[in-house]
């Protein structure tokens, strides 16, 4: 997956892995890198400029901020893969796969990503370098602790009659 977040072909930035709500993309700025396996936080970083030439900046904004979507998941296309039984449960073991968009997301399948916005205008210019910062962990920390108590106080919101 790495080589094809490089690759130049576009990806979006989507709400739910919905095509119809379709938010943004490398076009309007998205722009990637990864962490290494030897950094505490471990994966694909992302930035999306929030300027006025994107319809849905504000959307985007508030989704985030108003902790509607503060997490983040990925679609991808297996482009080599294995189906092998374990257990009686049929699964791919993907070997390569190519990149096609990012969601924000309520929750997304693997714990601990998150969406934060974040002022460019005192940020590290170079998404590899803020992405090693130790704000960037210290931003991923907070967030994911919002997202857990968000999903709590939505959870015992449902209890009471």
């Amino acid at each position: 997956m790495w080589d094809s977040i490089y690759d130049g072909s576009k990806k979006r930035l989507l709400l739910d892995h919905n095509d119809a709500k379709d938010v943004g993309s490398t076009a309007y700025g998205l722009e990637f890198t990864e962490t290494s396996k030897h950094h505490p936080v471990n994966g694909l970083a992302f930035r999306m400029p929030l300027s006025e030439d994107n319809p849905d900046a504000e959307l985007i904004y508030n989704t985030i901020t108003r902790q509607e979507r503060p997490c983040v998941s990925v679609g991808i296309k297996f482009t080599d893969f294995e189906t092998i039984t374990v257990d009686g449960n049929r699964v791919d073991v993907v070997a390569k796969a190519v990149l096609e968009e990012l969601s924000l997301v309520t929750e997304g399948a693997v714990p601990g990503t998150n969406a934060v916005v974040v002022d460019l205008a005192t940020e590290e210019p170079w998404l590899f370098m803020a992405a090693r910062s130790n704000k960037f962990i210290g931003d991923k920390f907070s967030a994911n602790v919002q997202a857990r108590c968000q999903r709590l106080i939505d959870m015992l919101a449902r209890l009471t009659p």
